[in-house]
């Protein structure tokens, strides 16, 4: 029950009718802990490591439909950094087989970005295995439809399952603008 008049001005001045300070119970705000206290939580780091690049690459077996087309599409995002919907809508006209060039739209944006040679042979490997369709999409079914974003999606999971790696393919595009950062 709240006091009125002098009564209540003399409980609120505290040290002379013995009650507790409260605001001296309460820690200060300190944004920045002092160092060595408690656990030291470590940064993942944002972009691939070269095993877990040879991890993604290797974990396909290559003598199948589905091993080929799954070693090429990790191979298109590690090299070129696109986006898995635009590598899910990548037509395949934009693609450039002898000089290993991609010319897409990445968010409205018209780039051009290039193979390197794994992801070349890769593409080749491919293109010698993938159905005559109608389908305009480079990276299609068995039956010659096309990937959709989530198959991709759910495809680049089974990847990352198989190969335990627990980074995204967002990653490739942070892994490719740090290099070309730090070149």
């Amino acid at each position: 029950r709240f006091k009125s008049g002098r009564e209540g001005e003399g409980a609120a001045a505290g040290a002379d009718s013995g009650a507790p300070d409260l605001l001296h119970r309460v820690e200060p705000y300190n944004p920045r802990p002092t160092r060595g206290v408690g656990p030291v939580k470590t940064k993942e780091s944002k972009e691939f490591l070269a095993a877990e690049v040879e991890a993604l690459m290797t974990c396909h077996d290559t003598g199948t439909f589905l091993g080929k087309r799954d070693h090429a599409l990790v191979a298109l995002v590690l090299a070129t950094g696109l986006r898995i919907s635009a590598a899910s809508e990548l037509p395949y006209a934009d693609y450039e087989p002898v000089t290993g060039v991609v010319d897409t739209v990445d968010k409205r944006r018209r780039r051009l970005a290039h193979l390197n040679g794994t992801g070349k042979r890769a593409m080749r490997e491919w293109l010698r295995v993938r159905p005559d369709t109608d389908c305009p999409a480079l990276f299609v079914q068995e039956d010659g439809k096309p990937i959709t974003k989530s198959g991709i999606r759910s495809l680049w999971r089974r990847i990352a399952r198989k190969s335990g790696v627990t980074k995204g393919p967002h990653i490739a595009r942070r892994t490719i603008t740090k290099r070309a950062l730090r070149a």
